[in-house]
């Protein structure tokens, strides 16, 4: 079986990850060339993604497609004014033409719905960023409450932020929208078999609010058309198109046990966003199912995003409770695959080192946001299930990624290079940066410090033959594979 994928970037996350999901279930996944796809900010090459289409087409059994990626060329593409509306619609139409060549051949659609706030590609950014989330926040919320005060705190926000930058960042919003309004009307038309439209970054409050209910009044209860949090569930499409039967899958909640909180960056309790992933990829909760997805987080849900401080809470009582838990699970013999939502954008360390088998894991995800998080690890979920088979390697550079790099090593190279002049949201010497992440790496491998104690377990079980890298200029995220 062949499936042709076009992911949303040329981050890890959107092809590597996919890839290897398909790959291990004995699936070949087509790919664009790496000089055709985009990369950081320069996006992708339109005509070659348009020969990468048409050439492969025919022999793909089924076809995975990211929206943003044929439609602007990247997500972060997909947040610039470089392409005009009438433009990627254009493209949708191109689209639309190729697809009626092959009636017969599934197509699975995904894309975003427009973040709450605006790219950070460099720590100038950053006052921006955060003032329009507060600028969508409370202009949002002053219509729902009324009140005067949420009023007068958005007008606060939008005075801290450039007239040109509201200007654009409502004209990208509206583009947007019209782009996922087409694609709804595409997928009633049955030109998408199924579409995704993921929330990006949000909060309770924002912009997206509206477009959201727009859109669902469009899809008027389509069941192949849903909406959920999340962004980079590149695993989760390319699984959709093998599924052919529903999956049993046990859930085990560990500290927040009924999964009603929000979680960083999310607009829904988090108990919907796993109710959505699954009637999407088609499991079917089963208590008494051989496979569990325990999800861990502390009671009161809330989340530290890794990347925003530099001292972390602890939870100690949560860590035990959780972590005896997930023991019981994995001496009963349990399957269990661990979703880690103590913390966002990365794994948290005192919670891990008290569980006493992490080599009898299953499947191991953590980073990014809570609804990212999950999509990949549903998607090793189905994975190992078609192949009957575990991914211990997929589960390794999970570790190595979601737990030591970003809740560990991150910070470690980011300090430095600032300290060293560099901006680690958009570097000037990624070699000089690759060269200090390898040598963070060797110092935790080499146990060189008290602090590589946290992660002791982890290192035990983990091969010592591995592969880091930037894929980008910044140090957000990392490629991180196991050699043979």
């Amino acid at each position: 079986m062949k499936v042709l994928f076009l992911p949303v970037d040329s981050r890890p996350c959107s092809w590597l990850f996919p890839k290897q999901l398909l790959e291990w279930c004995g699936v070949e996944c087509i790919l664009p060339q790496m000089e055709v796809l985009d990369h950081f900010t320069r996006p992708s090459d339109w005509h070659g993604i348009q020969e990468f289409l048409t050439a492969h087409a025919a022999e793909a059994d089924v076809w995975a497609i990211s929206l943003d990626q044929l439609c602007f060329g990247s997500l972060l593409a997909s947040r610039e004014l470089d392409m005009t509306e009438q433009e990627a619609l254009d493209r949708l139409a191109w689209f639309e033409q190729l697809r009626a060549q092959y009636p017969d051949k599934p197509v699975h659609a995904v894309n975003t719905i427009m973040r709450t706030s605006v790219s950070a590609l460099s720590l100038a950014d950053m006052h921006v960023y955060h003032a329009m989330m507060e600028y969508s926040y409370w202009s949002d919320k002053s219509v729902v409450t009324g009140s005067l005060e949420d009023m007068a705190r958005a007008e606060r926000a939008a005075r801290r932020i450039p007239m040109d930058t509201i200007l654009k960042y409502h004209e990208v919003r509206q583009r947007n929208h019209r782009i996922n309004s087409k694609g709804v009307e595409l997928a009633r038309k049955g030109v998408f078999n199924s579409l995704l439209l993921l929330m990006e970054d949000s909060e309770e409050y924002g912009f997206h609010r509206t477009e959201q209910r727009i859109l669902q009044e469009q899809i008027g209860g389509a069941p192949h058309i849903m909406i959920q949090n999340g962004t980079d569930e590149g695993p989760l499409l390319v699984m959709k198109c093998l599924m052919k039967q529903t999956l049993p899958v046990a859930v085990e909640w560990v500290g927040r046990e009924d999964g009603q909180f929000i979680a960083r960056y999310e607009d829904r309790p988090f108990v919907e966003n796993v109710e959505s992933v699954f009637r999407y990829i088609g499991i079917e909760e089963a208590p008494d199912a051989p496979v569990t997805l325990a999800i861990a987080a502390n009671t009161a849900g809330a989340q530290i995003d890794t990347t925003m401080v530099t001292t972390m809470p602890a939870y100690p009582q949560d860590e035990e409770r959780a972590a005896l838990r997930i023991n019981e699970l994995l001496s009963e013999g349990r399957t269990v695959y661990l979703l880690d939502l103590f913390c966002c954008n990365g794994g948290w360390p005192d919670f891990i080192k008290r569980i006493e088998h992490p080599e009898r894991l299953a499947g191991y995800s953590a980073w990014n946001t809570a609804t990212n998080a999950l999509g990949t690890l549903v998607g090793q979920i189905c994975s190992d299930a078609i192949a009957d088979r575990r991914n211990v390697n997929f589960r390794n550079e999970r570790f190595l990624d979601d737990l030591l790099y970003e809740n560990c090593i991150r910070s470690q190279l980011t300090l430095t290079l600032k300290a060293e002049g560099q901006d680690p949201y958009h570097l000037t010497d990624k070699k000089k940066a690759d060269l200090l992440l390898q040598e963070f790496f060797r110092q935790l491998f080499a146990r060189q410090g008290g602090w590589t104690r946290r992660f002791s377990n982890v290192l035990d079980i983990l091969p010592k033959t591995y592969r880091v890298s930037l894929p980008w200029e910044r140090t957000f995220e990392v490629e991180a594979r196991f050699t043979p």
